[in-house]
């Protein structure tokens, strides 16, 4: 339902559109977050 909801409510803005190539797991999602949050903290 996620995937689902992301694809359709960008279908709703003209020349915007998202595409999956596949989920992730736990570990990967907070690798992710680290590295957003670093790249924060050397732009700030």
């Amino acid at each position: 339902e996620i995937r689902e909801f992301f694809e359709v409510y960008k279908r709703l803005e003209p020349r915007k559109w998202v595409k999956f190539k596949s989920w992730g797991n736990a570990e990967e999602a907070k690798k992710l977050i680290n590295y957003a949050i670093n790249l924060y903290r050397k732009n700030i």
